[in-house]
């Protein structure tokens, strides 16, 4: 959560409203943390990597090829994280 203070609002007569600040949910995430060290090229943590391996439920897989159409053919490029092997479902084996 955070909160955002607002401006007075001036009324008809001229007279200043007092709006009382307002709080939301911060959907930003680690990004949105002042503390947090991390850049886009690296990527978020792999916080539950372990936890997710350990289930026994999931194998690494080679990816496909990332193409110019990934990034909508734009000079702007989204940054390929070649250093996470995508997961997928074990083949029968239930996803817990």
């Amino acid at each position: 959560m955070r909160e955002i203070q607002l401006s007075h609002t001036k009324d008809f007569q001229g007279r200043l409203e007092l709006n009382e600040p307002v709080r939301v949910y911060d959907c930003s995430g680690p990004w949105g943390d002042p503390d947090f060290q991390g850049s886009v090229e690296e990527g978020l943590p792999a916080l539950r990597a372990d936890w997710i391996r350990s289930r026994n439920d999931v194998e690494e897989y080679n990816g496909r090829e990332v193409i110019s159409s990934d990034n909508s053919h734009s000079s702007f490029h989204i940054p390929h994280f070649a250093f996470r092997q995508p997961l997928r479902a074990s083949p029968n084996r239930p996803v817990i």
